[in-house]
C-alpha cells in the first residue's frame, strides 16, 4: 500500500507544475483534463477531453496488482463517454455519463512461474460526475461492468474513484 500511495505522490508531483501554469476558469469552458484514477484492479493517470457538452474522449494510463504482486499488471483504457443525465442538487454541476471503453494490458511474469501475458477487455462505465461550479475539479464515482475477451471470455467488472484537474 506504501509503494501505491509513493506512485500516486510521484504522478501528484508530476501533475502541479503544468496545473499551477495553465489558465483556469471553471470547468464550464475546459476541454482536458488530467488526474488520478484510483479503482479496481488498477489505479492510474487519468485523461479526458470534452468534445462537446455531452461527449468526451477519456483514458487511463494503469499500473496494478495481479498474481499476488503489487505491480504485476501495466494497462490502458481508451474509450468515450456520453452525458446520460443532469442533475440539479448543489450550486456545482452534477452528471451521469455512460460510455464504452477498450482496455488493453499486460500481466508481468513474476517469480511464482507465471509467464504473464496479454489481457483484453470492452467495459461500459456509468459514471457519477460532480464538477465544482468556480474551480476547475471534477471527481466521479465510476462503475463499469464489461467483458473480458483476451486471454478467456468472461465477465469483468471494474470501479474507481478518480480526480480531474481541468485546464483552460
Amino acid at each position: 500500500m506504501k509503494k501505491v500511495l509513493l506512485v500516486l505522490a510521484v504522478v501528484a508531483l508530476l501533475i502541479a507544475p503544468v496545473a499551477a501554469k495553465s489558465n483556469t476558469i471553471g470547468a464550464a469552458t475546459t476541454k482536458y483534463a488530467v488526474g488520478v484514477n484510483l479503482g479496481w484492479p488498477t489505479n492510474g493517470v487519468a485523461f479526458q477531453y470534452k468534445m462537446s457538452n455531452s461527449f468526451d474522449l477519456i483514458g487511463d494510463v494503469s499500473l496494478g496488482s495481479a498474481n499476488g504482486n503489487w505491480l504485476g499488471w501495466v494497462g490502458g483504457d481508451v474509450g468515450v463517454n456520453f452525458k446520460a443525465a443532469d442533475f440539479d442538487w448543489t450550486d456545482g454541476s452534477w452528471f451521469l455519463t455512460v460510455g464504452a471503453v477498450g482496455q488493453v494490458g499486460f500481466i508481468l511474469p513474476d517469480s511464482n512461474d507465471n509467464n504473464g501475458g496479454f489481457h483484453l477487455a470492452a467495459l461500459a462505465p456509468v459514471r457519477l460526475n460532480y464538477q465544482f461550479p468556480k474551480a476547475p475539479w471534477s471527481f466521479y464515482l465510476m462503475l463499469g461492468p464489461g467483458l473480458d475477451i483476451f486471454p478467456t471470455i468472461g465477465f469483468t467488472m471494474g470501479g474507481a474513484l478518480g480526480a480531474l484537474y481541468l485546464f483552460n
